[in-house]
Order: structure tokens, then C-alpha cells, then sequence
């Protein structure tokens, strides 16, 4: 029976291929055919050995062919004494699954060659382990319409920067890197300094430390800008750019930043890209700074990390609506629309809708989820019924009521919801009129409706309200109707 059991659950698994592949960088200390061995090896074993997929190695023109690929990629980071490694799950043939893309950093420097491979060989197991950990869930669901699991935190481990040093610093590289300075001496050291990045090491160590670590946001955001020059090729400046993306909290900062990492080119845009989805979904990033980078990911396709990253935003505990509405807006339109429904269906179910902000969020997020038209998926229908009568949803409750008609597969259950709802008098019209569509939709629902609706009328009154209409005859209405 275990063998059985161990075949079927082989059977289902999705097929996924992968490959693997070694940034060329002037730093090697490992020859790249031995390190593929090694991330290869590495990563097999947590991705399969709860039989979540099978793995087959292919060729980067094969990857299109399988359910799911899977690229594994790594690389040096030459000044930093680093080496990273970075895990791209993609939806190919199958979209019942996120895409989902994981980084693990840690210290190479000053060890041997076996000393390396050791740390590479424990950071590719952490990294493996986080992306099944991710996958798990979603490889196991039985509909694109189960929801995402709640999470915390995107599964990106950066860790730690270089930060850079000037020994004996003298001249303007000693005034703009002195925050106990007056504000007009920085100013005119940076003056002196922003033209030499690119071809003098003291000063582009300055202009980070600047950006870094300067009290002023804007002299930070000017100093991010003059580093755009070497950001473009120094993978150390542009991973200390979007540890500040990252970290810092000025709006002018982080745009100045964010512009400069469009620039990145290869694994640096990954990063950039992964940079961008953790910080408008993170809670602290401000409302100004979220919009920035919402703009640049309107151009963007292909996001890593894009349904994990729209589920966490669109459940922010944000003190305002602008940044989810953003994400409501941008990211959740970019999400393909048969996963929409597990992206935001947390954020549907828990959402507090206490007024105008929080309803125009939340009618946006259900219209790019349901569309305008069309069946509702039935687990969804049921959902959103469900919570229609609570008191943190009646700036909704209408448009749950209307979703309802649009029901998939509606059952008796469907009316008995829709007349728990109908108890409410605001509510009682539209949804005796939801119950009565849906009846003309599923002639087979009629005898239970009708019953149903009869033992309602014997049990429920209602406040008689002025210019208000009259839900009693509206009743009496629909069950003269159905008893025709």
C-alpha cells in the first residue's frame, strides 16, 4: 500500500526541468564545472524528496517544453569575498503553481577551495529547502483557485553588505564622509567628488558611505545618482544601492535609487527586480515610495516572486489604502488571471472595509479578479457569502450579494447564505434578487429555493422605513413568481 501510495503521489507530480549556470567573473576561485556539480547536487535532494515534482536536467530552449522549470545560477562577488546563489521556479505548461525566486548569500573570503565548497554546499540546501518550503503548499493544491499561504516574508536572504572603508582620508573625501560636518561643507565635498566615481576608488567609497550614511535624504539621493556610472557594471555598488532601497525609509532616497537600479543588467536585475517587489510589499515602505516603484514595475514583466509579493501587500496592516491600492492596481493586473484568485483571496476574506478608501480597494481587487462577467469560481462565491453578513464588510456587501448571481455551481446552500444576508433590511432586495436570477439560471434549485424562501417569510420582520421599499413584498413577489 506505501509503495502504492509512493507511485500515485510520483504520478501526480508535476514534471520540471532545470539547469544550472555559473556567472563568469574575474574572481574564480572554483573552477564554474565544478561549482555546477555542486549547486546541482545540492539542490536535488530538498527539492524532491517529498515528491513534489521530477526533476529532469535540460537545455535553456527545453525549459518552455516541461509544467515548471527550475533555473539554478550562482555567482562570485569579487570585492565582497561572496558568492550567491539564486533559484528561479517558473510556470511553464502548468500555471497551478507561483513563480517564485530564491537568494542565498554568505562569506567565501580567505578560505580554501574545500572551505568554499562547504559554505557554497550549506547555502544551496538553505536556499533549496526555502523554495520547497514556498512550493510546497501550492504544488499540492488541487485548484489554481486555492489560496496563497500567508506570508511573512519573501524567501530572499541578501546577506550582509560591503560596506566601504577610506584609510586616512583627506580633503573633500574626509568632509563628505564626516556627518558631524556642516551641511554646506558635505554639499561642497560631494560637488568635488560626484565626477569621479567611475575612475577613482576613494571617491566612489565616499559616495557610498553617503548614501549610506548621510543625515541629509537629499544630499543620499544625490550621492545614489552619482554612483550610476559604476552601478552599472560593479556588482559591490549595485548590491549596496539596493541594501539601501532595501533599508532606507526617505522617499527621495529610494526613488533616486530605484532609478538607478533600472540599469542593472543580468542577475543584478533579478535583484533589482526582487529588490522592487519586497519593498512595495513591505509594511514600512511609505505610501510615496510605493507609488515610485509601482510606476516601475508597471513596464516590467516576468517579476519575481510577483503572486507571493501581491498576496503580502494586498494584506499590509498599511495605515492608509494608497499603497495597496497600488498593488491592486499594478501588480495584481500583471498576476495571470486563473492564479488572481489565490493571490488576493486571503486579502478578500480578511479585508476590514470600513470606509470609502478601504471599499474602492477592495471593489478593484474583486473586479480584477472576477472580471466583469463570467462564472465565479464556486469556492470563491461561497466565500465572499459567507462574510457577507459581517459587520467589517457592509461597505461591500452588495458586491458580494451581485458575485453570488455570477455563481459557478450555486446549491441550496447558496440560498440559505443569501437569505442570511437578506436578514439585514439595507441588504434584503438585492439579495431576494440575487436568489431569484440564480433560480432562473438552475431551474433544479427552485423547489429548495421556494421552501426555503416560504419558511423565511413566516419568520422574518422588518422595520417599515419611508421611501425605502418594501423587502416584505418583494418577497411575496419572488415566491408568487417561482410558484408559477
Amino acid at each position: 500500500m506505501i509503495a502504492l501510495l509512493f507511485t500515485l503521489a510520483a504520478a501526480a507530480a508535476p514534471d520540471v526541468k532545470y539547469v544550472v549556470k555559473i556567472e563568469p567573473r574575474s574572481w574564480q576561485p572554483i573552477e564554474p564545472e565544478s561549482l555546477e556539480k555542486v549547486i546541482e547536487a545540492k539542490s536535488l535532494e530538498p527539492l524532491t524528496q517529498k515528491g513534489l515534482m521530477r526533476l529532469e536536467k535540460g537545455k535553456f530552449s527545453e525549459l518552455a517544453e516541461a509544467d515548471f522549470s527550475l533555473m539554478m545560477e550562482g555567482r562570485f562577488i569579487e570585492d565582497a569575498g561572496q558568492f550567491s546563489v539564486y533559484i528561479t521556479f517558473t510556470p511553464q505548461k502548468r500555471s497551478d503553481a507561483p513563480s517564485v525566486y530564491v537568494i542565498d548569500t554568505d562569506e567565501v573570503e580567505d578560505k580554501t577551495p574545500q572551505e568554499m565548497q562547504k559554505i557554497i554546499s550549506a547555502l544551496v540546501v538553505r536556499a533549496a529547502k526555502r523554495m520547497a518550503t514556498t512550493l510546497e503548499p501550492h504544488l499540492r493544491a488541487s485548484s489554481t483557485a486555492a489560496p496563497l499561504i500567508d506570508n511573512d516574508a519573501l524567501p530572499l536572504a541578501w546577506g550582509e553588505i560591503d560596506v566601504p572603508s577610506l584609510n586616512a582620508p583627506t580633503g573633500a573625501l574626509k568632509d563628505l564622509i564626516n556627518v558631524r560636518n556642516e551641511d554646506h561643507v558635505r554639499w561642497k565635498a560631494f560637488a568635488d567628488l560626484k565626477g569621479h566615481a567611475f575612475d577613482q576608488p576613494a571617491a566612489r567609497s565616499a559616495l557610498e558611505l553617503c548614501v549610506l550614511r548621510d543625515p541629509l535624504p537629499k544630499l543620499r539621493a544625490d550621492c545614489a545618482e552619482a554612483l550610476a556610472p559604476v552601478a552599472r557594471t560593479r556588482i559591490e555598488t549595485q548590491r549596496l544601492l539596493l541594501h539601501v532601497l532595501r533599508t532606507d525609509v526617505e522617499p527621495e532616497v529610494m526613488r533616486a535609487v530605484a532609478d538607478v537600479s533600472k540599469s542593472f543588467v543580468g542577475i543584478s536585475r533579478k535583484e533589482a527586480l526582487a529588490t522592487w517587489m519586497q519593498v512595495i510589499s513591505d509594511d514600512a515602505t511609505p505610501d510615496e515610495a510605493a507609488r515610485s516603484i509601482s510606476q516601475l514595475l508597471r513596464e516590467e514583466n516576468g517579476l519575481p516572486n510577483l503572486e507571493l509579493a501581491t498576496s503580502k501587500c494586498l494584506l499590509s496592516q498599511a495605515l492608509t489604502e494608497q499603497k495597496r491600492g497600488a498593488c491592486a492596481e499594478t501588480l495584481l493586473d500583471k498576476v495571470k488571471p486563473e492564479r488572481r484568485a489565490a493571490v488576493a483571496w486571503r486579502y478578500l476574506e480578511t479585508a476590514k472595509i470600513y470606509d470609502q478608501g478601504a471599499v474602492n480597494t477592495y471593489k478593484e481587487v474583486l473586479e480584477n479578479v472576477v472580471g466583469r462577467s463570467g462564472p465565479v469560481d464556486a469556492a470563491l462565491a461561497d466565500m465572499l457569502l459567507a462574510r457577507a453578513p459581517r459587520r467589517d464588510s457592509m461597505w461591500a456587501t452588495h458586491e458580494m450579494i451581485y458575485i453570488a448571481r455570477r455563481h459557478s455551481a450555486p446549491t441550496a446552500a447558496t440560498i440559505d447564505s443569501l437569505l442570511e444576508v437578506a436578514k439585514r433590511r439595507r441588504f434584503a432586495s438585492s439579495a431576494l434578487q440575487s436568489i431569484g436570477e440564480i433560480v432562473s439560471k438552475h431551474p433544479e434549485l427552485k423547489a429548495p429555493a421556494l421552501s426555503a424562501l416560504k419558511r423565511f417569510d413566516g419568520q422574518q420582520t422588518y422595520m417599515a422605513y419611508q421611501s425605502h421599499g418594501d423587502p416584505k413584498k418583494d418577497l411575496a413577489q419572488l415566491i408568487k413568481r417561482m410558484e408559477k
